[in-house]
C-alpha cells in the first residue's frame, strides 16, 4: 500500500490517500478529503472538497473512475445535497459530523479499468473482468418506526439485488446500518434485521454480513430512524469468500442477539479483499474491555482489529481506510493523538456517532487489500 497526503490550498483541503497496485491490474484508491479552513460555511465546505477530489483526478496519471463516495455532515443539513456526479457514481450521504472542527468530510473509493453506471437512484454497478460490484445507498423508507423501516428497506435491497441476478445471502459482502437515537432505536433494528435474515437462509449454521450498526443524527431534518448503504459482488463464487472469526479475541455475534460477520476476506486472482465490520473494545465472552476508560478501549479495538487482520493474512500496512465512531465528543483529542502516533499514514476519518451499547466509546471499520496470487479465480 502507498501513502500520501496532499494540501490543497487552493480549496482549503487536506488529502490523505492510500493507492494498491499490481503490475498490469486495477489500481485501487481510497481517499478521505478534510477541510482545512473550518470557518467555511458548508456549502463552501462541499464545495472545496468536490473541487479537491476533482483536481486530485485530473492531476494523477492514471484515468480514475470514482466508484462510490460517501460525504459526512453535521446533523440537521438539510438534503438532497450533491456533488455533481450522482448520474455515474453512487453517493452516501450521512449525518455524522467530522470531529475535527469542520462541518463535511469525504470519502471516496476509484479504480482504474471500470465502467461505472446507476441502475437507479439507489443502486449504482462497477464492471470488469466478469465481475460486478453493487453499491446500494441511501435506502431510507417512509414506514413509520425503526423496526417496520428496517424489514422495508431490506427487503428492497433484496428486490433490487434480485433485479440483477444476485442475492443477499450469496452476493452481499458488507451493510451499513444508520441508526438515529441509537441507545432508543437499535433494538428494534437488530430485532427487524435478524428477522430478515431467517427469511433470507441467513444464521448462525451459515453465515451473516460484515456490518457496521452505528449512529447518525438525521431524524431532526428528515424524520427517518434508519438509513442503509450495502456492497454485493456478482460473479463470485463461495469459494472466494471466508469469514473471519477471531475467536481468540470475540465471540460469536448470534450469542448476544445480533447478526453480523466480524469481517470477511474476498479472494480475487490477484489480490485479497479484507473488510473489516465495525468493531469496538469486546473481549471472547461478548463483554466490555475498558468500561469509561477510553484510552484502554482504543487498545482493545485496535488490538481486535489486528487479529482479524491477522487471520486474513494482512495486518495494518494493508489498511486502505479507517472510520472511527466515537460517542462523545471529548474523546477526540485522545483517539486522534493515538492514530495519528501508531497509524498517521493510513487515511482516517474521525466522526461523532455513538457506538450501540452506552458503555462502548469508540469503534472502528476499515478495509485492507493485499496483493495475492490466487490463480483459479479471475483478477479483479
Amino acid at each position: 500500500m502507498i501513502y500520501r497526503k496532499i494540501e490543497d490550498r487552493e480549496n482549503s483541503s487536506l488529502l490523505e490517500i492510500s493507492e494498491f497496485n499490481v503490475n498490469g491490474g486495477v489500481a485501487e484508491y481510497n481517499l478521505i478529503i478534510k477541510i482545512s479552513d473550518t470557518a467555511l460555511p458548508m456549502s463552501d465546505q462541499i464545495e472545496s472538497l468536490n473541487k479537491a477530489c476533482e483536481k486530485f483526478i485530473a492531476n494523477e496519471a492514471m484515468e480514475l473512475m470514482p466508484v462510490f463516495k460517501r460525504l459526512f455532515i453535521v446533523g440537521g443539513a438539510n438534503r438532497p445535497i450533491s456533488l455533481g456526479d450522482e448520474t455515474n457514481c453512487a453517493l452516501s450521504v450521512i449525518e455524522q459530523q467530522p470531529l475535527d472542527g469542520s462541518l463535511v468530510a469525504l470519502w471516496v473509493y476509484m479504480r482504474t479499468d471500470v465502467e461505472v453506471a446507476a441502475i437507479n437512484n439507489n443502486l449504482f454497478v462497477a464492471s470488469n473482468n466478469g465481475y460486478d460490484h453493487y453499491w446500494y445507498v441511501n435506502g431510507l423508507s417512509k414506514e413509520k418506526g425503526t423496526e417496520a423501516e428496517t424489514k422495508a428497506i431490506m427487503s428492497d435491497y433484496a428486490e433490487q439485488l434480485e433485479t440483477v441476478g444476485a442475492t443477499v445471502a450469496e452476493n452481499c459482502m458488507r451493510t451499513w446500518i444508520f441508526v438515529d437515537d441509537i441507545d432508543n432505536n437499535y433494538s428494534a433494528m437488530v430485532g427487524a434485521r435478524n428477522n430478515f435474515f431467517d427469511i433470507e437462509g441467513l444464521t448462525r449454521d451459515s453465515h451473516f454480513i460484515s456490518s457496521t450498526g452505528i449512529a447518525c443524527d438525521m431524524g431532526r431534518t428528515t424524520g427517518y430512524t434508519v438509513q442503509m448503504d450495502a456492497y454485493a459482488v456478482g460473479g463470485i463464487n463461495k469459494e472466494q469468500i471466508t469469514f473471519l472469526k477471531g475467536s481468540t479475541h470475540f465471540n460469536p455475534t448470534f450469542e448476544y442477539g445480533v447478526s453480523f460477520e466480524r469481517g470477511t476476506a474476498i479472494d480475487y486472482g490477484d489480490r485479497r479483499h479484507v473488510i473489516v465490520s465495525g468493531t469496538a473494545s469486546i473481549d471472547n465472552k461478548g463483554m466490555i474491555v475498558g468500561l469509561d476508560d477510553i484510552n484502554l478501549q482504543v487498545r482493545r479495538m485496535t488490538e481486535n482489529v489486528g487479529v482479524l487482520l491477522t487471520e486474513a493474512d494482512c495486518d495494518f500496512s494493508d489498511v486502505a481506510h479507517i472510520i472511527l465512531y466515537l460517542r462523545n465528543k471529548e474523546d477526540y483529542g485522545t483517539v486522534n493523538a493515538y492514530f495519528r502516533e501508531n497509524f498517521g499514514q493510513i487515511p482516517t476519518a474521525i466522526l461523532h456517532a455513538p457506538v450501540c451499547r452506552q458503555g462502548w466509546l469508540v469503534e472502528m471499520e476499515c478495509m485492507a487489500i493485499k496483493k495475492r496470487g490466487s490463480p483459479g479465480f479471475p483478477n479483479l
